[in-house]
Parts: C-alpha cells; structure tokens; sequence
C-alpha cells in the first residue's frame, strides 16, 4: 500500500512539471489559402520605428530575413500584382493565366497577364482594393497595411544622400531602418503568355495603395531606387507611377 501511494504521488509531481509547448505563431507556407486566403501569414512580423516615427514591419512580404545588404536575397520576399491578396501568385515561380477575372478575389494562384491595353488583372475597378488596414484583400498582417504615397514620399525624404548628387539611390533606401532591397519586380509578356523576373539585384519598387484616378485607375503610386553607378542619370529615389498588373515588393505600415 505504502509503495502504490508512492507512486500516486510521484505521477501527481510528474505530471504538475509537465508545461504545454508554446505554440508556433508563424503559418507555414502550406496552410496559408486554408487559414487566410488574402492575407500573409508566412512572414515573421518584427516592428522597426523609422526616422518618421512611424513603425513599419522589418521585412518584406515574403521574406526569411531582414535584409544584410541591398542585394539580399533571402530578405527580397514576394512580388504582388497591385491590389490581390497572398493567394500564392506573389511567389516568383507561380504559374500564369490570361483569364481575366470579374471578382475582386480570383480564387487561384496564378499571376494573371492582361491581354489587352488596360494593363489591369481585373475587369471592374480598382479603386475599392488595399485601401486601410480593413481594406478588401490587404495582404499585411493583422494590424499592418500597404502604406500611401504621403507615407513613401516622407520617408524618403529622411534618406541620407547616398548618390554623390542631390538624391539618393538603393544604399540610401538600405541605410535606413527599413532595410529596403532592389528585388526586382515581375513583367507580363501578353505575346508570349508568360510571365518573367526584371531588374532583380539592380531595381527596388515598392506598392503604395494610392491609385492614380486621373489616369482612368490605371496607374497607382510606387516608390523605386537603383543601384547608383557614377556619371549616370535618372537613379534617384523617386515617387512614380506602377502598373497594377506587374508584381512588386510590399513593405507594411503599422496602423
């Protein structure tokens, strides 16, 4: 009997010590339609306050890493046609269609290749997507969402003048809290039915969610750098116009 309330009280001990395991708070990349089908929940979400005081994830959609240099490419992520959730066609190797959908919310994974001139992936307006954090298919973690051109336009100019000149460029844009990286971006070729990775290691073009409404909702605004190269011209940080169609890197502002 005394041996049995031994062992009663050694399991009773035993099983007090026994803790439940923390429970892993980044998706895998297999559950991500499953759980979500327009957000991300693949990238780490780790705050950076930049020079303007507003905090901003460390990386970009569909990073591993913080970037170590401008030409990292564990640290360039995804590249989003403008305006469409994380449903898979942000990954640099997703298949193609050319069916242009009525939905704001396709339904697959592919990158889709406009065949006429609208240059859009949608056949009804833009104009109601990535708009808030609440906004129709916003990509960005739960409280994060694509920044505006305001947004862009001001942390640029908290860059440091990187270029020789009077502007910055991708050191400049890398120097800065963001850790931003020249990813590239992903072209359509209506001719060719495919699609292809351009300028990747010289060219960083970051989405904002402010559209261009005088150019029929075409147009929304980017910001893009170059890698500078002494004696050339046209390489500076700029605020510019994007095609809703390409796919571009995300970097997400905190609401």
């Amino acid at each position: 009997m005394r041996i049995l309330k031994l062992f009663i009280l050694f399991s009773i001990v035993l099983l007090g010590c026994i803790t439940e395991e923390p429970q892993n708070l980044i998706t895998p990349p297999a559950q991500n339609l499953t759980l979500n089908p327009l957000k991300d929940n693949v990238t780490k979400v780790v705050e950076v306050k930049s020079k303007t005081g507003r905090v901003w994830m460390d990386r970009n959609l569909g990073a591993s890493q913080v970037a170590s240099s401008p030409k990292d490419e564990k640290a360039y992520g995804d590249l989003y046609q403008w305006g469409r959730g994380a449903d898979g066609h942000q990954l640099r190797t997703s298949g193609v269609t050319l069916v242009i959908p009525s939905s704001e919310v396709p339904g697959h994974s592919d990158f889709i290749i406009p065949i006429t001139n609208s240059f859009q992936w949608l056949t009804s307006s833009m104009g109601r997507l990535w708009q808030g954090v609440d906004g129709i298919n916003n990509p960005c973690p739960k409280g994060f969402r694509i920044p505006t051109r305001e947004e862009w336009s001001l942390e640029k100019a908290s860059w440091d003048i990187t270029n020789g000149k009077e502007g910055t460029d991708a050191i400049g844009a890398f120097n800065s809290p963001l850790k931003l990286t020249v990813a590239g971006q992903r072209l359509y070729e209506p001719k060719d039915r495919s699609a292809r990775l351009n300028a990747v290691g010289a060219f960083g073009i970051y989405v904002s969610s402010t559209i261009e409404p005088q150019i029929y909702n075409v147009y929304h605004y980017v910001i893009s750098f170059h890698i500078y190269t002494p004696g050339s011209s046209g390489e500076f940080a700029k605020i510019g116009q994007g095609n809703y169609a390409y796919g571009q890197s995300c970097r997400c502002i905190k609401e």
